[in-house]
Order: structure tokens, then C-alpha cells, then sequence
């Protein structure tokens, strides 16, 4: 794992699954994505994505989600995730 060379001394916790299809802990996507290439896009804002108002709230509580698990505070699942 990556993430897991780079920063031994962090506990990296994966994302719940949610069913055989679902697997967010394995998502072909997101391994397309590296340190660089997030680094690029943060620095030059390209690639541009641009989302209708709905999905971006959707995703929005995704990564404040993810912000919040960084910085060690309880984050409520979706019932889905917890059943």
C-alpha cells in the first residue's frame, strides 16, 4: 500500500463496504489517483470539475467526512454502512 510506505507511523482506516459491488476499500478509481497527481491538481486547479449544485452537497459531506476522520473526530455512518 502506497499510503502505507509513505506515512508508516499513521493508522490509515478503510473505508466501510458496502456490498459485493460496492467496495469502497478496493475502488479501481481511486487507485488511478497519486500523491502527484493530487498535488498537481491542488496547484494548478486543472483538471476543472464541475458539478450541478446536488451532487457537489452530496459530495461535499463525503469530505468533510474524510476531514473529520484526519483530524480524529466521530463521524456518523450512513445507516447503510452500519447495518
Amino acid at each position: 500500500h502506497q499510503m502505507k510506505k509513505l506515512r508508516p507511523d499513521v493508522e490509515l482506516i478503510q473505508a466501510p463496504v458496502m456490498d459485493e459491488i460496492c467496495a469502497c476499500n478496493d475502488c479501481p478509481y481511486m487507485k488511478m489517483n497519486t500523491l502527484e497527481k493530487i498535488k498537481a491538481a491542488l496547484t494548478n486547479f486543472k483538471p476543472e470539475v464541475t458539478l450541478d449544485e446536488t451532487l457537489r452537497l452530496k459530495a461535499a459531506t463525503s469530505l468533510n467526512n474524510m476531514m473529520k476522520i484526519t483530524s480524529g473526530q466521530t463521524v456518523q455512518w450512513p445507516e447503510h454502512f452500519t447495518q
